[in-house]
Formats: C-alpha cells, sequence, structure tokens
C-alpha cells in the first residue's frame, strides 16, 4: 500500500506523518512538528500531493437524535434532516454519527445516535488553505475520530470493551475526554491541560465529566482509560471516582509510545477499523469536486489509450498503404516495360499470322484418326502362333475430334473343346490388350458357332 501523508492541525503547529500499511501493522514514515511559516517547505519535501487532515474544530456541535428503528442505508438521509432542522441558522454544514443502539421511549423502539456536526465555513477554509499549493485533500477527520480508533483496539482485550467507557487522551496542552458506548463515540470534550501527563487540574475534569455523564447524559462508565504513560504524571495514584487503565498500544503500532505521542493522532488515523470512511466532514460540494475530477481523470485516460490505439492502427496502415504503393510502382514499371516491347510483340505476331493457315491444316490432319497405324497392328493376329484365331471381319470407324479409332472385329475359334476355345478366346484378348493405346470396350463369346466379337477404341497416342 502506498504512503498516506497526514496533517494533524494542533493549535499553531503542525504534524506531518507518512504512514503505510505492510503486513496488518503501521509502517511510519517522516515525522515533522513544523509552524505555518514552514509547512509548505515540509510538504514538498514529502511530496504530498493528498492529503488527510486532522484537527479540533470550533464550530463542532454534539446533538442526540432518536429514529425510529429503520435499515442502515436510510439513516444518514434521517440524522441529516434532523440537524438540518436544529442547525439550519448556522448555514452549511457537514456531520458524521454513531448509532448508540435502541433505547424505550414511552414504550416503542427507537434508536439513540450520536451525532457530531462542523460547519462547511470551518472546513471551507482548510480546503482553500491547501488547495492553493497543489494538495488534494481526501479526507477531513476531528480528532476524535482517530482517538476513537486507537481506543477501541487497545480495549480489545478488556473484559469491560463492550460497556461504557470514558476516555482520556493525553495530547499535551489539550486533553480530550470523550466516550465509547459499545465501541461507538457518544461523547466528546476537549479541556486545557498543564501539558503530558496527568495532573491535578486533569484529575478534577475528569471527575467533573464523570459527575456530567451520571447526571446529564444518565450514563456511568465502567472504568476511565488514561491514553498516556504512568511515569508521565505528576499524581501516581489518581484520586479518580472510577477504577483506571493505562493505556496499551496496539500491536498494529510497533513503536514505543514515547516516540510517538506528539504524532498519536495522525498515526491513529490509519489504523484499522469497520469503516474507514466514518468521521469524514469533506462538504458535500467538495466531494462532488473530488468525484468529477477522478471521472474526468479516467476520461483522459480513457481517451489517451483510444489514441494511442487508433495511433498504432493507423501506422499499421499507413505501412500497409506504402506497401501497396511500392507494389503499385512495380506494376506501373513492369506495364511500362511491355509497352516498350509490344511493337516488337505486334511484328512477332505478323510474321506468326502467314503460318496460321499451315498451322491450322497440320492440326486438323494431326486430329484425324491414324487407320494404317490401327491396321498394322491389328496384323500382328495373322502370325502362325494365333492360328487358331481367325478374324473374319473387321470394321474402322474414327471418333470425332479426338483423332481415335474405334474398330469392331468378329471372328472364328479354331479349337475342338471348350476349354481349347476359351483358353484361345482369352489369348487373343490379352494380345489385343497389350496393344499400344488400344482399350476392350466390349468382347464376347458364341460358344455353339464357335465364333466371337470384339469391341476395341485405340486412342491416339
Amino acid at each position: 500500500m502506498s504512503s498516506q501523508t497526514i496533517l494533524h492541525i494542533d493549535g499553531d503547529i503542525f504534524r506531518v506523518v507518512q504512514v503505510r500499511t505492510s503486513r496488518g501493522n503501521l509502517v511510519v514514515g517522516k515525522m515533522c512538528s513544523v509552524e505555518e511559516s514552514e509547512l509548505d517547505v515540509c510538504l514538498r519535501d514529502m511530496k504530498a500531493s493528498s492529503l488527510t487532515i486532522c484537527a479540533n474544530f470550533d464550530s463542532m456541535r454534539q446533538h442526540v437524535v432518536y429514529l425510529p428503528v429503520t435499515k442502515e442505508r436510510y439513516l444518514k438521509a434521517l440524522v441529516a434532516g434532523q440537524l438540518q432542522d436544529r442547525f439550519d441558522e448556522t448555514g452549511e454544514h457537514s456531520f458524521f454519527f454513531s448509532v448508540l443502539g435502541e433505547t424505550r421511549i414511552e414504550g416503542e423502539k427507537w434508536l439513540e445516535i450520536a451525532a457530531f456536526v462542523v460547519d462547511d465555513s470551518e472546513l471551507n477554509g482548510i480546503i482553500t488553505r491547501f488547495s492553493r499549493n497543489g494538495c488534494t485533500v481526501t479526507l477531513i477527520h476531528p480528532n476524535v475520530c482517530a482517538l476513537e480508533r486507537l481506543a477501541v483496539l487497545s480495549l480489545k482485550d478488556d473484559p469491560d470493551h463492550d460497556k461504557i467507557i470514558l476516555c482520556v487522551a493525553d495530547l499535551g496542552q489539550t486533553k480530550t475526554l470523550f466516550v465509547l458506548r459499545h465501541g461507538k463515540l457518544s461523547f466528546s470534550r476537549d479541556v486545557p491541560s498543564p501539558g503530558f501527563g496527568i495532573h491535578e487540574q486533569d484529575v478534577q475534569n475528569i471527575n467533573m465529566t464523570i459527575s456530567y455523564c451520571s447526571q446529564s447524559l444518565h450514563i456511568v462508565p465502567a472504568k476511565v482509560l488514561i491514553m498516556s504513560l504512568a511515569y508521565d504524571t505528576d499524581t501516581p495514584s489518581l484520586d479518580l471516582m472510577l477504577p483506571t487503565r493505562w493505556i496499551t498500544l496496539p500491536q498494529q503500532i510497533p513503536l514505543e509510545y514515547e516516540k510517538i505521542r506528539e504524532h498519536l493522532i495522525p498515526i491513529s488515523v490509519q489504523l484499522p477499523c469497520s469503516d474507514p470512511l466514518r468521521g469524514n466532514l469533506l462538504p458535500k460540494w467538495y466531494r462532488t469536486l473530488l468525484l468529477r475530477s477522478k471521472s474526468l481523470n479516467i476520461m483522459t485516460v480513457f481517451i489517451a489509450a483510444t489514441l494511442l490505439l487508433l495511433t498504432g492502427y493507423a501506422v499499421v496502415k499507413a505501412m500497409e498503404t506504402v506497401k501497396l504503393k511500392n507494389n503499385m510502382l512495380a506494376v506501373m514499371r513492369e506495364i511500362k516495360a511491355m509497352d516498350r516491347l509490344m511493337p516488337q510483340f505486334k511484328a512477332r505476331k505478323q510474321e506468326l499470322d502467314t503460318f496460321t493457315p499451315l498451322l491450322t491444316y497440320a492440326n486438323a490432319e494431326l486430329d484425324k484418326p491414324d487407320m494404317q497405324r490401327v491396321l498394322t497392328t491389328l496384323a500382328i493376329l495373322g502370325r502362325p502362333e494365333y492360328s487358331k484365331t481367325v478374324i473374319g471381319e473387321i470394321k474402322l470407324s474414327g471418333v470425332s475430334g479426338k483423332g481415335s479409332v474405334n474398330v469392331s472385329m468378329s471372328g472364328k475359334l479354331a479349337a475342338g473343346t471348350f476349354t481349347e476355345m476359351n483358353n484361345t478366346y482369352q489369348t487373343t484378348l490379352d494380345t489385343i490388350k497389350r496393344f499400344p493405346g488400344a482399350e476392350i470396350t466390349a468382347s464376347s463369346m458364341n460358344l455353339n458357332e464357335s465364333g466371337f466379337n470384339c469391341t476395341v477404341l485405340f486412342k491416339d497416342k
């Protein structure tokens, strides 16, 4: 995961931390604490283009809202309507809320919700301050939301973690006192303090807060969680009205408390929680602006990718066009060369035309059947070894357009027995088959008359 740059506005001091998550643990990079005049240089050194901002807000107000039991997706709109009616005179505002659970009012079930409201005018000043320097504000958290995450993780193994806990965050010149009900933020206040550690003045403020919870909020915390070090205090035996537990940093922060106590809030922002965006106070107008900017960036990337593909396609087509052009030039050169040879071609053609009648006559003669060749071939059957085959009649006819000769012959088989007659017949046929270009198309033997018939096609070579 890439590093997140978190800025904590602590009065006149600006604390900047770069944090990333690795295998579930926080890895803290650069940390610095600067005044207003040095802040821009610090952000440039950290190459921070986007910021998560934590701060205390002078205009933050708290209000308990009661709503009928409904689905979670409708809660934000219903809470917004309740807050608009109550804080309409203050102008535009942003808020976050905690669902504390169900309660009964006059016998009916209602959802009890703790809402925290901040005027947009205060938030707009922060956004404008950093937008002028080219930084995008991605989240704005009140300090108490970061401290809530730290407290919930610290109490994870505590047997009273699901009860009401009063948490005291030691921020040096300020102590933030907030109440967790079932792990949800329900009340918060900031009080001045002499410095780090729990002093007599802090003890009085803690006890007063416990009394306020009992008398006004009608809740009694089970214990007090001191988010500080025991040896930081000059009052080791705290005279508090409730049992006290000192904080143990969760395993996700593998650092010593002394090294990070001044940067505890910005580091706690990165701690894991069920809803990372809870407590985000970015005004609606700025969220819309970020969404449009993100959409424009996506469209820009899409258009750039499309242009890149089209450029590649154009390059391929340009190469194909060059290849076609070269082929066309080669064909044109061949045509021009043929044009130069055309007079010679015409002259040779005229010379050849004078021999055309002779060639036509020669071809016609070559196509005529060669009767003499056929008769000469058939004369072989008159040899003494074929004396038992007596040829009686031979008919020759030409095959149209093929230059071949069709021969029909008949004769007698001078043999005494059927077997001898059949042997003579087969010998005669085998002899004819061996004639060059001869193909027997039909043959038959007449036993009663001791004769035979045969049709042979002599093909032109």
